[in-house]
């Protein structure tokens, strides 16, 4: 599990050992030059989950790419960036209409629109519902950053611990901010 937060203050250096993470880094940094206010990818976290993301790739790990709390988007593109082909890229949110984040997917990866699945509402919900049970075992990656009182949170992790491959990532994000 790793911890994030969207502080622009928060500073950190991470070298990327490799050309596609740093160049990965870079084009989305060409993309969406400055982050969002109240959220997007800063820049060590750019660094920190291309790191990992990449080392997905390098280990030949395999699945589908989650994130719960979409707002604009930015999380899953950054991510979807590392997504190969056939694998699926899920989305819930509770407040994000569908049209508001596609541009932003499809800037950062062009096939993300036809492999995205979106699920509009929170995690309970789904959890109730079933709505996500076919990716049970599937999700390699999961970016959490959906409502932030104890009882969503644990309802995220909930959800996600029941998607997650043995070898997934689960980010929490916002973790010092609240």
């Amino acid at each position: 599990i790793l911890a994030s937060d969207h502080r622009p203050d928060a500073h950190a250096v991470v070298s990327l050992s490799r050309e596609r993470d740093r160049e990965k880094v870079r084009r989305f940094g060409d993309l969406f030059p400055t982050p969002v206010s109240g959220g997007g990818i800063v820049n060590v976290n750019a660094c920190v989950w291309s790191t990992l993301l990449g080392s997905q790739l390098d280990a030949g790990f395999t699945g589908d790419l989650l994130e719960i709390g979409v707002w604009q988007g930015h999380g899953s593109a950054f991510a979807a960036q590392y997504r190969r082909p056939g694998e699926k890229l899920i989305v819930l949110d509770k407040f994000a209409e569908l049209p508001e984040f596609v541009p932003t997917l499809v800037k950062a990866d062009e096939g993300a629109e036809e492999a995205l699945t979106y699920y509009k509402g929170c995690s309970l919900a789904a959890r109730k519902e079933g709505r996500a049970s076919e990716f049970r075992n599937r999700v390699r990656w999961a970016h959490i950053d959906g409502e932030h009182s104890y009882e969503a949170v644990m309802s995220d992790l909930d959800l996600v611990a029941d998607l997650m491959t043995e070898d997934g990532v689960i980010v929490i994000d916002d973790f010092f901010s609240f």
